[in-house]
């Protein structure tokens, strides 16, 4: 009996010693590369401590520059992320972003045409879970209720859960076409190797109701704090402008800036521009590469300068 003790302690001891080993060496890979991170350590530290933030989901990740918009005399920082939608941004600014940040001066939504399909924009504010603060997934965890998935939270809390499915990580594999040099407050470059570029267009998509209910309710909470709010609908690549016309969200989007006095600039409408149609701008239809995303952000800077007056 003893000796069968003996053995389990022994064999429990060398799989924890597996178990944190694997945990460090998947957290010492990914991390340094891991742009995500970025993000919510700029919330927690406040090394930029952005007077104005942008959020939004990759087109604004990687196609507007905050170092570019600084030049209108204050800082911004790009909280956008890839594949976010308005209920992980109503978590995110309720659990993470407002406990912890400044109250920003303005907050630019980039907002699309797909933005409440649950298909095309599918992240959710617990695969962040590795990056919280301890207090803040502790009370998620213990203390939301239903509003949180636990099983989500716990498996993406650790490295050695979160990337398990993923052993090619430990090898410090990394096929993603996101150019982390150039990564400065929030925003880093997409830029493809192998392009092709299609025109983007709307097409039909499931507006989910709940992810709207979301959105004007992340909207009322961001007038309460007194911040400043301004839509923007990000380039991409399309020559026929008539497709873009009488698109119901776009109604929809209108309306809402009218109700709560929210400036909406349309790129891909009312504000086209030579960016549209020139395909040197763009990684695909949808995302723009570094150059791309340069001239996008001089000509949002101007136009947040006439805002500002």
């Amino acid at each position: 009996m003893k000796r069968f003790l003996l053995k389990g302690i022994v064999f429990f001891v060398l799989l924890l010693i597996i178990a944190v080993f694997l945990n460090f060496r998947f957290k010492h890979t990914v991390h340094p590369n891991d742009y995500y991170r970025f993000q919510y350590e700029e919330i927690i530290h406040r090394t930029v401590n952005a007077d104005n933030v942008i959020i939004g989901t990759s087109h604004a990740t990687h196609g507007i520059n905050p170092e570019i918009l600084s030049e209108t005399g204050t800082s911004f920082f790009n909280f956008a992320l890839n594949g976010a939608n308005p209920k992980f941004y109503l978590l995110w600014y309720k659990n993470i972003f407002k406990p912890y940040y400044k109250r920003p001066k303005c907050v630019i939504i980039a907002v699309e045409w797909f933005f409440f399909d649950s298909k095309w924009l599918s992240r959710l504010y617990e695969q962040d879970s590795e990056y919280f603060p301890q207090s803040v997934f502790i009370n998620n965890y213990y203390f939301g209720g239903k509003e949180f998935n636990k099983s989500i939270l716990i498996n993406n809390r650790y490295p050695l859960l979160k990337y398990l499915k993923s052993p090619r990580k430990l090898f410090h594999y990394d096929a993603r076409p996101f150019l982390i040099s150039k990564y400065k407050n929030g925003y880093i470059p997409y830029q493809k190797t192998k392009r092709r570029i299609k025109e983007f267009y709307p097409i039909n998509v499931n507006v989910d109701e709940s992810q709207q209910k979301n959105f004007e309710q992340l909207i009322d909470i961001l007038k309460n704090d007194g911040i400043k709010i301004i839509f923007i609908n990000p380039p991409a690549y399309n020559t026929n402008v008539e497709r873009y016309k009488n698109v119901p969200i776009y109604a929809y989007y209108e309306r809402l800036a009218a109700k709560y006095h929210i400036p909406f600039i349309n790129y891909n409408l009312e504000r086209r521009s030579f960016i549209n149609s020139n395909k040197l701008y763009y990684s695909d239809g949808g995302h723009l590469n570094y150059l791309g995303s340069c001239e996008f952000s001089k000509l949002l800077m101007e136009d947040f300068k006439k805002i500002l007056k």
